[in-house]
């Protein structure tokens, strides 16, 4: 993972490896993760990682940006109903980014968030750095919608 991401190195806090692949925790709550391409991707890979995101962020929310440029992702079906189930059950995730490498995985992504749209923002990049400008925009929306919220309180009360 640190050869391919040496001109971010000075954001990439640490890096953490689990069983199917490895997570390097960017910022203060953005994670990056990089399956292992060359093995199935199974439920027990999916709950280590969410065991690990746990340990480094507790319960803060966080965005994921998962670099699938290394190759085709291959998932367990219980896997992917897990992720799918994920998807539209965690409170605490506000954003993915999706990393590709080539127009016909932009499309499978897109379609992917066409035709499942799910709840979290999901958005599919060919550059990190762009994906890392494009969360920053949703926590900065967030905090605009906080601060509003409070402003608006205030003068009421």
């Amino acid at each position: 993972m640190q050869n391919k991401y040496i001109y971010i190195k000075q954001i990439i806090m640490d890096t953490y490896k689990f069983d199917g692949g490895e997570v390097a925790l960017i910022e203060n709550n953005i994670l990056l993760i990089e399956f292992d391409t060359t093995q199935l991707i199974t439920i027990e890979n999916i709950l280590n990682l969410k065991k690990l995101r746990i340990t480094l962020l507790g319960n803060q929310p966080f965005y994921t940006i998962t670099d699938s440029r290394s190759g085709h992702l291959k998932l367990s079906d219980e896997a992917k109903v897990f992720i799918a189930d994920e998807n539209n059950s965690s409170d605490m995730r506000f954003g993915d980014a999706i990393l590709v490498d080539s127009l016909a995985k932009k499309i499978e992504v897109e379609l992917y968030i066409l035709f499942n749209k799910p709840k979290v923002k999901t958005k599919s990049f060919t550059e990190l750095n762009k994906a890392i400008c494009w969360i920053n925009t949703i926590k900065l929306k967030q905090i605009n919608t906080k601060t509003t919220a409070i402003n608006n309180f205030n003068t009421t009360n």
